[in-house]
């Protein structure tokens, strides 16, 4: 008789390494956005704001490593 092999279990979860590398890469491109695009702008009225697009971009850096940390956890 031959053995059978076992299976391989599936998951939606990748490698940790490749999560621990991910964040490290996140964080360096929301820290050189933050320092190099979030210098604010004079406005009309002499005081000084952040673009719009600048304010999306934030969002989206804040947000989508909660989304993927709630998937995590969730999952």
């Amino acid at each position: 008789m031959s053995k059978e092999k076992s299976p391989v279990p599936t998951t939606v979860f990748p490698p940790t390494q490749h999560v621990i590398f991910g964040s490290i890469i996140w964080a360096m491109l929301a820290l050189l956005y933050y320092l190099f695009l979030g210098l604010p702008i004079d406005n009309s009225d002499g005081t000084f704001v952040r673009p719009y697009w600048y304010r999306i971009g934030i969002y989206i850096f804040q947000t989508l490593p909660i989304a993927t940390t709630g998937f995590f956890v969730l999952a």
